[in-house]
């Protein structure tokens, strides 16, 4: 698990380059910055490194249809922890820091092979990055993939009902079940 990477974040421009700007991440920040140059190829867009040497492809999901997107940048207000819920179309990603801070420069694999305790190592691992999908209109958010593998299968749960608070049935570091109480940040798309 301590090998996984992810994170959530915006881009920005940065002269003829973008730039990653992470606001949650599975690995601890690096000296680098995550820079690329973008550019289309017929209907593949392509992204390429600036500081590091690095090709991506990013394709359009077949069948996709361009809908509103809905994302919340959430806070905890007890804790300032930090969260992002994007949904597209009937996919959705969650993104959860971690409470504990990670040591800049290292890898998560290495921090956590030096913490001191059981505990420790799982408020390190303990950050969240859950992908999924609506199985069908107005139906469950079904977690597809998540970082914290024994959400995958599982439903995503929140509730809207307050104007300004999202809460979210969970699952602490010491496996027992709670509800997170969110303020949003910000909100782009009909989320009310």
């Amino acid at each position: 698990m301590s090998r996984q990477e992810g994170f959530a974040g915006h881009l920005q421009t940065n002269a003829d380059a973008y730039e990653w700007v992470r606001v949650i991440d599975y690995q601890p920040t690096q000296n680098q910055a995550d820079a690329g140059f973008l550019h289309w190829q017929n209907a593949t867009l392509i992204e390429t490194g600036r500081d590091l040497p690095y090709t991506e492809h990013w394709h359009r999901e077949k069948g996709f249809t361009s809908s509103v997107p809905l994302n919340f940048q959430l806070e905890d207000a007890t804790t300032g922890c930090r969260a992002a819920f994007l949904m597209v179309g009937r996919d959705f990603m969650f993104a959860r820091d971690r409470s504990a801070s990670l040591p800049a420069g290292t890898t998560l694999h290495d921090a956590i092979s030096h913490t001191a305790s059981e505990e420790e190592a799982r408020l390190l691992i303990d950050c969240e990055i859950s992908f999924g999908r609506i199985t069908e209109p107005g139906g469950p958010l079904i977690i597809h993939n998540s970082t914290l593998p024994w959400k995958t299968g599982t439903p995503f749960q929140f509730d809207l009902s307050g104007e300004s608070l999202v809460t979210i049935s969970d699952v602490a570091p010491n496996g027992k079940n709670l509800m997170r109480r969110w303020r949003r940040v910000n909100t782009e798309g009909n989320g009310r």
